[in-house]
């Protein structure tokens, strides 16, 4: 698979549990929200139907979802005194995540600006921080996988997977 696309190299293989790994899939489902909506917008454009579909990347925001999270348990990993992690590592990586993170505040301008003002032309697209539309992996092109992934999705809704 593609870098940042995490382990994911066949839909056989996307909900398998003995394959989960959450840094790795957090790629994977970002991927798949890319195809999920370039698949419903072509669906809904071919169906004349004045609705968007888009997907986005929120950035990195500091909010409380750093907290207790991959960061930290690594941190936490390594088997430093409790002490030095609390009164020292956890600090400054707090102090860091503020100065280079988005606020909640900003980290919610490319949802808005999707949800409110996108052109219909910017259907299907994936955007960045902020307000940005970017390329994702070229893999995210293959009209055959996104088909695909599509019908998988489909099967995973009926109850068929």
């Amino acid at each position: 698979a593609p870098a940042g696309i995490g382990a994911w190299t066949t839909l056989d293989e996307i909900n398998n549990p003995e394959n989960y790994e959450r840094e790795n899939y957090y790629g994977i489902t970002k991927f798949a929200n890319v195809l999920f909506a370039q698949g419903l917008s072509r669906r809904l454009l071919t169906n004349s139907q004045n609705i968007i579909a888009t997907s986005v990347h929120p950035g990195m925001v500091a909010t409380g979802i750093w907290e207790g999270n991959v960061a930290q348990e690594k941190i936490e990993s390594w088997e430093l005194s409790p002490w030095l992690i609390d009164n020292m590592l956890l600090p400054a990586f707090r102090s860091l995540r503020d100065q280079v993170m988005w606020t909640a505040s900003q980290g919610a301008w490319t949802q808005t600006y999707l949800a409110t003002q996108v052109p219909k032309s910017d259907s299907g697209k994936y955007f960045h921080p902020i307000n940005r539309q970017v390329a994702w992996h070229e893999m995210a092109n293959d009209e055959t996988l996104e088909k695909r992934f599509w019908d998988f999705s489909m099967q995973l809704v009926e109850g068929q997977c």
